[in-house]
């Protein structure tokens, strides 16, 4: 039924989307999802954008979603930046792609349906039935609800598409992983060593448990790569780092930043 009614409003909105306001940035959803985010959605993270991307900065957004963050960084960047966005649920990837459309930023805005991780090759990635569900995961979460099953997706670290894709500097990266944000940055060592870019880290720590991996890990990596860790406006030490138990948000800057 929701299916049907997100087809028939489409149609009703000729395939343009819907415009929404979200965090004091205008952006259209694809129909049927603009009530998904709450108006003041991601406001630090979209502070910390508008502070922090400028206009020709080449950004990687991993766990790009339906693409909200993508389209707000994609409009930073301007038609000399460039935004590579991975998002690997197929349904997913299909409204990330049309969000894209709707908002005339295909010349920006690269799609991309590998998961991210430290390494290349074809893995198990867990997702529901849930349309748009925001939580799918290389971690396996064990969730009771949504049919959650496995599919296999390409899988590749953000070094080795550096490289291939032969881009000569990452200016900001955004990663939303799910409880996988410890493999995804031992798979960017070379481009933070290289670009030292700016970073936005949302972390799940029940599910980077799940994954093997601790936050402790996580803060002694970010430190040994030179950054401070931002919570919110404020620098943070590892003993807050390390006792949160609900999703947070930070920001990675150089230390010389």
């Amino acid at each position: 039924m929701r299916k049907l009614f997100n087809t028939l409003l489409g149609l009703f909105t000729f395939g343009k989307g819907i415009k929404r306001k979200i965090s004091g940035f205008e952006l259209r959803i694809p129909a049927g999802y603009h009530n998904y985010f709450e108006p003041d959605y991601e406001l630090n993270n979209i502070n910390f954008i508008n502070n922090y991307i400028s206009p020709g900065m080449k950004v990687i957004d991993i766990g790009a979603h339906i693409g909200l963050l993508s389209v707000v960084i994609a409009r930073k960047t301007g038609p000399a930046g460039k935004v590579y966005s991975f998002e690997p649920t197929p349904s997913t990837h299909a409204l990330l792609k049309q969000t894209i459309a709707i908002n005339g930023l295909e010349a920006i805005i690269q799609p991309q349906t590998q998961a991210v991780s430290d390494k290349k090759g074809v893995t198990h990635f867990y997702v529901t039935d849930i349309a748009a569900h925001n939580s799918n995961s290389l971690a396996n979460n064990k969730r009771n609800y949504g049919n959650e099953h496995s599919i296999e997706v390409p899988l590749i670290s953000v070094d080795e598409f550096v490289q291939e894709q032969t881009i000569d500097k990452i200016d900001f990266i955004k990663i939303d992983a799910e409880g996988a944000e410890f493999s995804v940055l031992k798979g960017l060592v070379q481009t933070i060593d290289r670009c030292k870019p700016k970073m936005i880290l949302a972390l799940h720590p029940a599910s980077i448990a799940n994954f093997g991996d601790s936050l402790g890990a996580i803060w002694d990596f970010v430190q040994q790569h030179g950054y401070k860790v931002i919570y919110r406006s404020d620098e943070v030490d590892r003993d807050f780092f390390v006792r949160q138990d609900d999703l947070f948000d930070v920001f990675l800057l150089r230390n010389s930043q």
